[in-house]
């Protein structure tokens, strides 16, 4: 039973609700605002900011510093702790390069951890109306001195979110059950779920190739 277990809370159950945004044009234009914020960031590192960007989506995955100096945000987020703060700061500043609309508002603080050498990294879970995006996550790196010297994210670009599920979470539990029983020959009396939860899941944000098509899904273990 055990192993049993362990396969399907690998596998997880992924109920989906209504398709939450039709296929759009995944290419970002780069705006007179984007070009600004790139300005702004080889102005604060010595012209050695590193950017990478998605090829099909545009869309920059990674800020880094490569004179290690730091940049600065130009004022403190909120946040429970100094690094958080600092980190939702360089969002709220930076953060539409990276995809994110709202940096209070769409960021959940995952976890915050101080490295031996004294950097500090904050890791944010992507969010939508509360809702939490499957893989969509930022994490923010600090040096000693807490200034940003390197930013990763992979995150879902904006669109417009329809978060009322097309099923209950009662009705998806049952067909998540129900087909974790008929796929591994289980007895289904024998079978239990987490409560479910409601996320955004678009396998896009894994790999780019494939096209975007965001959906609200219910969430699950069975084992």
């Amino acid at each position: 039973m055990k192993r049993f277990a362990a396969i399907v809370l690998v596998i997880n159950a992924l109920i989906a609700g209504r398709i939450i945004a039709k296929p759009v044009n995944d290419t970002v234009a780069r705006n007179n605002n984007h070009d600004r914020l790139i300005s702004d960031l080889r102005a604060a590192t010595g012209n050695q900011v590193r950017v990478i960007s998605k090829n099909r989506t545009g869309v920059i995955s990674m800020i880094g510093d490569d004179s290690r100096n730091g940049i600065a945000p130009n004022r403190l987020g909120s946040g429970t702790t100094i690094a958080e703060r600092r980190g939702r700061g360089f969002l709220r500043q930076f953060g539409e390069l990276l995809g994110v609309k709202d940096a209070e508002q769409d960021l959940k603080l995952e976890h915050s951890k101080r490295t031996n050498d004294g950097r500090d990294i904050v890791r944010f879970q992507q969010a939508r109306h509360g809702i939490p995006v499957m893989g969509g996550e930022i994490i923010v790196q600090m040096n000693p001195s807490g200034r940003i010297i390197a930013c990763h994210a992979k995150v879902l670009p904006e669109q417009p979110v329809d978060n009322i599920p097309a099923i209950t979470d009662e009705q998806a539990k049952t067909i998540a059950l129900e087909a974790v029983a008929k796929r591994y020959k289980a007895d289904l009396a024998e079978l239990t779920a987490t409560p479910p939860e409601l996320w955004i899941y678009d396998p896009s944000i894994w790999d780019s190739s494939v096209h975007s098509r965001q959906q609200l899904v219910w969430r699950m273990e069975i084992k």
